[in-house]
């Protein structure tokens, strides 16, 4: 492991010494003009050789506008995902409720169709036998909601 961290340091040495390589232009014998690291052949009609200086990274307590672009950028869309979230779990809430008013709706339709001798609490705290009359509104209601919740 030593071993490994040892090549790796010395790769990345070596390539720290090509930043401050030399560089040399010029214009060949067909005019074409040339940037290279090794100086110019015999054959060359003009030979410049340029300073370029590495500068270094600006160090600064405020970051850039670039970064601070992205950090809204950032902000924006995590504010964005988090509202998708909680509107799927609103509609998730919501058809869970939905499917649940359907499945009862249903259940008192077949309640009110199949059973003869219905009885209702009167409000009083007795009971009261579902006449036709109360039967078939107890029908509308319960397929109006049907059509409400179920459809």
């Amino acid at each position: 492991m030593k071993l490994v961290r040892l090549s790796l340091g010395a790769l990345l040495l070596l390539c720290g010494l090509n930043a401050h390589a030399q560089i040399y232009k010029w214009v060949d014998e067909n005019g074409n003009t040339q940037y290279t690291s090794q100086p110019p052949a015999a054959l060359a009609k003009s030979e410049k050789k340029l300073n370029i200086k590495v500068r270094p990274a600006a160090k600064t307590d405020q970051p850039s506008s670039v970064a601070k672009n992205l950090a809204d950028e950032r902000t924006v869309f995590d504010e964005r995902w988090k509202k998708k979230k909680e509107d799927k779990k609103k509609q998730k809430v919501a058809a869970a409720a939905k499917s649940k008013k359907c499945f009862h709706a249903q259940g008192r339709l077949k309640t009110y169709r199949d059973t003869a001798r219905l009885t209702v609490p009167n409000g009083k705290g007795g009971i009261q036998y579902v006449d036709d009359k109360l039967r078939q509104k107890k029908i509308a209601a319960a397929n109006k909601d049907i059509a409400t919740y179920c459809g």
